[in-house]
């Protein structure tokens, strides 16, 4: 979207945009961390040159497939502020500390540390950092079923039941992204956990032998992916239809229960191809007639062949290294 020619910034100030969506403010000593790719208004001329740093890119978006668009640890200088409308995606906040202040249609909220603040898609709001520095925890997530069920359709501000358990899990998400060789798989394990925190945090209620079920399903699929899963063996396994088995799936991992299946499996490949395992003995182990065939799925899931994910993470020589040993 084009930006207003008014872009230039007045003293203190490090960039201001305004287009038809948002007004947005950054004061020049704001420090922001993200933990995913920058999000599209962060002016690519300051990532990676100052306070705004962005983990380098991976052979694929880990985060996307949880639904997080974009996360990031913030310290808001006094003078930050957004006015802002996002259709498609929710806005998440932890605040750590000081006070963040929000503006809705018709509400207004002040958020102090421990607390946390959803945005639903759709609202219009103006956030600021009026009171002095203040240190938080941002998500914007998509607009998805899963999501619209987990966060409702208003606007809340309270207290984080999880407060302590999603900071360490993003920092350690952070960590990892940041690390010399960052490792997929583990931020894909930080991520499943950091998800359901999420989840949790927002349940009212749940039962917990629906619960206690779907998960006896999901290990006897872990340990035999080489059964043709279908929905049909998901319910008759768990003693319930094929429609509630795909709402439970849809509930706690946002997918029926196929999606599901295919997303567990791509991962445990993933998980052999970056362990050394030949594509001949992947093949095998994950039900699939040979490494040809293989390949092209990992292709379609995963946007690269299984040798060039390898090579775009600079694992080649550490894989050959460690089959000599």
């Amino acid at each position: 979207m084009k930006k207003n020619s008014s872009e230039k910034r007045e003293q203190g100030q490090l960039w201001k945009i305004s287009t038809g969506e948002r007004f947005q403010i950054w004061p020049e000593e704001s420090v922001q961390r993200y933990l995913t790719k920058p999000t599209k208004y962060m002016p690519t001329r300051f990532v990676n040159s100052g306070n705004i740093e962005a983990p380098r890119a991976m052979p694929f978006d880990v985060a996307d497939s949880s639904g997080i668009e974009s996360a990031a640890f913030s310290l808001h200088k006094k003078g930050f502020y957004i006015s802002r409308h996002e259709p498609d995606t929710f806005g998440l906040i932890y605040v750590i500390k000081g006070r963040y202040n929000i503006r809705t249609d018709s509400e207004k909220f002040e958020i102090g540390a421990g607390m946390l603040f959803v945005l639903p898609a759709g609202y219009t709001c103006e956030d600021s950092a009026r009171g002095g520095d203040v240190n938080v925890l941002w998500f914007r997530i998509k607009n998805s079923p899963f999501w619209r069920k987990v966060f409702g359709n208003s606007p809340q501000c309270r207290s984080a039941k999880f407060f302590g358990e999603t900071l360490e899990l993003a920092k350690m998400y952070s960590d990892e992204a940041y690390s010399e060789h960052p490792s997929v798989l583990h931020l894909q394990n930080i991520l499943k956990v950091l998800t359901e925190t999420l989840r949790r945090e927002f349940s009212s209620s749940e039962s917990a032998r629906e619960r206690l079920v779907l998960e006896r399903l999901i290990a006897e699929v872990s340990d035999s992916f080489r059964k043709k899963w279908t929905a049909a063996k998901g319910a008759e396994f768990c003693g319930i239809t094929t429609k509630a088995l795909n709402a439970l799936c849809e509930e706690f991992f946002g997918a029926t229960f196929p999606k599901l299946v295919l997303k567990m499996r791509m991962e445990k490949i993933l998980e052999l191809v970056l362990g050394g395992a030949t594509l001949r003995e992947t093949a095998k182990r994950a039900g699939f007639a040979d490494g040809y065939s293989l390949s092209n799925a990992f292709k379609a899931y995963y946007g690269s062949s299984p040798k060039a994910f390898i090579a775009r993470l600079g694992l080649k020589k550490r894989i050959a290294a460690a089959h000599r040993r």
